[in-house]
């Protein structure tokens, strides 16, 4: 099995390689398949799908025929640059991945903006896994992905059954002076996700929790931003179960705390995004977890690592 960087220096050291009369006629993805052994045809497309390989100059595309002496070259700045997803747990049925901000989670048709997805040929070359969760652009933490259509169909299971358990560090404007928890429904058929009228099911809610507060102009040694917050910040756990898509963001808005940085709604401009970060995955008898980069291991309030490390709660009802 290759290293775990193993496809980008091979990338990084690609230089030039120009078509054979041998291979004229023949699909890029295919070529690119040979050309890095054990990479596999679904791997090719992945890469493929980075828009890194430049065939005369041009973006290739996986069903682009070649022609005797074509060159091919890679943008290594496409491979090497920009922040990079990590793998936090992988067995043999199930993968946990790190993806920090500024990173989609799967690749957007038509843009050339890097993915978790188009990393997997690269953290995981001996085989592809299926992605179980998607988190936001500005949304870091754990994504699980399975090996296995048997750790899949676990995973969707134990979902409807409230056994997944997920907690979330954010950081939300102003003060949340208690615990609570949001029952809405969501409406996810726009862009924009709206609150309804009618309460979600159980396995739908978030519940909030206050953690610690952030004083109006202050930077308490804990927390570790790009710019400086010019208002009352509060750091909040947020649970979920079967998450929907922007579910803590709404849900954050209907209490009158949109997360701090976003606009989309109802938080102020930072500049920076949201600070939203998938803290720990609960997943039957397993435990996964990694903290943000914007908080200070080393200045970790108790409160957060008790919260975070506190016993899994099933979804009741």
């Amino acid at each position: 099995m290759k290293s775990l960087d193993a496809w980008g220096s091979m990338l990084e050291t690609w230089d030039v390689r120009v078509v054979s009369a041998s291979w004229a006629n023949v699909r890029l993805d295919v070529w690119v398949k040979e050309q890095l052994p054990g990479l596999g045809l679904r791997g090719s497309r992945r890469l493929l799908a980075q828009e890194i390989f430049l065939v005369n100059g041009r973006v290739g595309t996986c069903a682009q025929r070649l022609k005797a002496l074509d060159r091919i070259t890679v943008k290594l700045a496409q491979v090497a640059s920009g922040p990079r997803p990590a793998i936090v747990s992988n067995d043999a049925e199930l993968c946990v991945f790190y993806k920090p901000r500024q990173l989609h989670t799967v690749h957007l048709a038509g843009t050339r903006n890097p993915s978790l997805e188009a990393f997997l040929p690269t953290l995981c070359p001996h085989k592809l896994p299926t992605l179980l969760q998607r988190l936001d652009f500005w949304t870091s933490g754990l994504i699980a992905a399975a090996y296995t259509e048997g750790m899949q169909a676990e995973f969707i299971a134990l979902e409807e059954q409230g056994l997944v358990v997920k907690k979330y560090l954010a950081l939300l404007q102003g003060h949340l002076l208690a615990p609570t928890t949001v029952s809405l429904a969501l409406d996810t058929t726009r862009k924009v996700v709206r609150t309804r009228a009618v309460l979600a099911p159980k396995i739908r809610e978030t519940h909030f929790v206050p953690l610690a507060y952030v004083d109006l102009g202050t930077v308490p040694p804990w927390l570790d931003l790009a710019c400086e917050p010019q208002r009352e910040l509060t750091l909040a756990g947020c649970t979920i179960y079967k998450g929907a898509r922007h579910q803590i963001r709404v849900h954050a808005k209907s209490l009158g705390h949109p997360l701090w940085g976003d606009e989309e709604y109802g938080g102020a401009f930072t500049g920076s995004g949201f600070y939203l970060h998938h803290a720990t995955l609960f997943l039957s008898r397993m435990r996964f977890a990694c903290l943000p980069v914007w908080l200070k291991k080393e200045q970790l309030l108790p409160k957060v690592c008790k919260w975070l490390t506190a016993p899994q709660v099933k979804c009741q009802g």
